[in-house]
C-alpha cells in the first residue's frame, strides 16, 4: 500500500510521550510509547534526541539543555499509593 501520489510504502507510527520544558530547557521521558496493535514497540530514541539537542545548543552558543529521564508512571502511582496508606495509618478513624 502506498500514499497517493507517492511511491514510497507507508510506515508504522510510534508516539512517545515526553515533555520539554521551555523555560529550563529539560526534557523528560514520560515512559509513555504507543503504535500500532499488535507491533512491538521499539525503545524509544530518547539518547539520540538528547544528543541532537545538545549539537544544536552547541552550535548556536545556547546553554546546554538538560535531559532527565523520569521513572514510569506506574512506579510513581506505587510510590504516591504507599505514601498514602502511610499517612492514613499515623491517623485513627473518625
Amino acid at each position: 500500500m502506498t500514499r497517493s501520489g507517492e511511491e514510497k510504502p507507508l510506515t508504522d507510527v510510534f508516539v512517545h510521550g515526553w515533555v520539554y520544558d521551555i523555560e529550563t530547557g529539560e526534557v523528560r521521558d514520560l515512559g509513555i510509547s504507543v503504535g500500532p496493535p499488535g507491533k512491538e514497540i521499539p525503545t524509544p530514541p530518547f539518547e539520540a534526541v538528547a544528543k541532537s539537542a545538545e549539537d544544536v545548543a552547541a552550535a548556536h552558543g545556547t546553554p546546554e539543555p538538560k535531559v532527565a529521564v523520569v521513572e514510569p508512571p506506574q512506579k510513581r502511582c506505587e510510590q504516591l499509593c504507599k505514601a498514602k496508606r502511610t499517612l492514613a495509618g499515623m491517623f485513627p478513624a473518625w
